[in-house]
């Protein structure tokens, strides 16, 4: 009878092991959502982060640009576009929002000015991205930019990127109610995203689907 119970004993004991190991071994993919709304979807410190136009209030915010250096025959196309609530007339309230930016454009100021469309392609075309960091300020780079719950900001330009990746898998070409040029950008990506103290957190399985236009 005693050795039954130990065998009984035994045997649980190996499934409760074998179901946590099956447990913290499932990874975490977030699916995108099969409409043709733009989001900005990973796995955030283990947690899945679902940022969606039009769910709960999320909304798609875009801005463009021009920073003059110190040479002023250059300028700096700067191109942001993210996800946030942008009231708080909701019943779930949410401080998260998240922007990828693409950095670092420099451009011949004439030459840009006589043909922006040219040089806004040349930004936005499949492919990977050197993430920006606090030192280069010439390579053309591409931010993460995350700021969770609790309203705490986070970026991946504050320390190294080793390993991580960053890739455009497709660009469509659209245009505005004003007739403005826009780029409609899917990508996937993985990341470290640190805050102004040195803390880190790990993005896996990024994904997004974003607008960005010209100025």
């Amino acid at each position: 009878m005693k050795i039954n119970t130990l065998l009984i004993n035994l045997v649980f004991t190996l499934y409760v092991v074998m179901t946590l190991l099956s447990c913290k071994e499932k990874e975490i993919v977030p699916v995108p959502p099969d409409t043709d709304d733009f989001y900005f979807i990973a796995t955030i410190n283990d947690k899945s982060k679902n940022l969606v136009s039009g769910r709960n209030g999320y909304r798609s915010t875009v801005t463009t640009e021009q920073v003059t250096g110190n040479n002023p025959d250059l300028i700096n196309l700067l191109y942001t576009s993210g996800l946030s609530q942008l009231n708080n007339n909701y019943y779930i309230k949410s401080s998260e929002a998240a922007s990828a930016i693409f950095d670092n454009n420099w451009f011949n100021k004439t030459d840009y000015t006589s043909n922006p469309a040219l040089y806004f392609s040349n930004v936005f075309s499949a492919g990977s991205r050197t993430y920006c960091n606090l030192t280069d300020s010439a390579t053309p780079c591409v931010e993460i930019y995350w700021k969770d719950t609790y309203g705490k900001e986070w970026s991946s330009r504050r320390s190294t990127q080793s390993g991580s990746l960053f890739n455009i898998t497709s660009v469509t070409e659209s245009s505005g109610s004003s007739g403005e040029s826009l780029k409609l950008v899917k990508a996937t990506f993985n990341c470290t995203l640190y805050n102004e103290l040195g803390g880190s957190i790990i993005l896996k399985n990024g994904q997004l689907f974003l607008i960005f236009k010209r100025a």
